[in-house]
């Protein structure tokens, strides 16, 4: 059974902190959808006076738009407060970065996925980031030993079902997206890694398939962070790397099943990632001359030791 495109409404939550540019240009491209969305929350820092002022502008020009604040930092929290202010009538929710704007087909591309498919519980495309171009045939995938391919940015072809979606681009099913949440017990006071990759698989854990299609999409603009949290800003960050190993390394023990679950333990701290290294990786490393290399290794580890000892099953 389907459902038609009309009886669902939309809500479009948007984590936003000091980037009131960034957030004003991300408005303005809800207001020029061909479908605009029913409703739109800013997830924001109480003391983030500039962004505020940016929603009261934009409410006053008849966007349908309103600010829940939160003392908590991080972007789970900037979510999870913009999530608890989206009305109960909103059947979808879409999330939208303050440094990306929305294509204008994007609230009418999300609405028609949803129409269209009872089973879809979330739904996402490309963010088209201004230095990276090409096309990627594996996007969201999470490999059976545990390592995760993103690509999100560069995924080209036919829409297929994913394991994770990105979240500058990315909608869901209200109801079951409240119940799963964001993960508060993640680490991090920035972007927070693996938030994405938890919301995924806890989706699937569910019953509900994700699909990627790249027609939908947005113009990712990449815009400075206004926290420590750089590192995919291409500055090295030890507190940050060890976070995010952390993160990974918890969020695959509480929905891998336990074999899969050892096969990335053994993956990860043997092999892992160009940016999260493993021991066979380590002489390639110090060949390549650079200290810093051993300081992620370093980093991984701790954070892969961390993530053993994170707490499973917390909302």
């Amino acid at each position: 059974m389907t459902e038609g495109q009309g009886s669902l409404r939309l809500a479009v939550i948007v984590p936003s902190f000091r980037r009131p540019d960034g957030l004003a240009r991300c408005l303005a491209s809800l207001e020029r959808q061909t479908r605009r969305p029913d409703e739109v929350v800013i997830g924001v820092r109480e003391s983030d006076t500039p962004t505020r002022a940016v929603i009261t502008a934009a409410a006053e020009r008849g966007v349908p738009v309103r600010a829940v604040t939160t003392k908590a930092t991080g972007v789970v929290a900037a979510m999870t407060a913009a999530l608890s202010g989206v009305s109960a009538p909103c059947d979808i929710t879409a999330l939208l970065d303050d440094d990306a704007t929305a294509h204008p087909d994007f609230c009418a591309r999300i609405l028609t996925a949803f129409a269209a498919d009872a089973t879809l519980g979330g739904f996402g495309g490309r963010d088209w980031q201004p230095w990276e171009r090409g096309n990627a045939e594996p996007v969201g995938v999470v490999q059976w030993f545990g390592r995760v391919i993103g690509n999100h940015h560069l995924g080209a072809g036919a829409a297929r079902e994913v394991d994770l979606l990105k979240g500058v681009c990315s909608a869901y099913r209200t109801a079951p997206l409240r119940d799963i949440g964001f993960g508060t017990q993640l680490r991090g006071s920035g972007s927070q890694w693996g938030w994405e990759l938890r919301v995924g698989l806890a989706m699937q854990r569910r019953g509900w398939r994700l699909v990627y299609d790249p027609a939908l999409g947005v113009d990712h603009h990449i815009e400075p962070r206004q926290v420590d949290d750089q590192y995919h800003r291409g500055v090295f960050n030890a507190d940050e790397l060890i976070i995010g190993a952390s993160n990974e390394t918890a969020i695959m023990l509480e929905f891998l099943p336990w074999w899969r679950a050892a096969v990335f333990l053994l993956w990860s701290v043997l092999v892992g990632t160009r940016m999260l290294p493993g021991v066979l990786q380590l002489p390639r490393l110090l060949l390549m001359g650079k200290g810093l290399r051993w300081r992620e290794f370093r980093a991984t580890m701790r954070g892969r030791v961390d993530g053993l000892r994170a707490p499973r099953g917390v909302p």
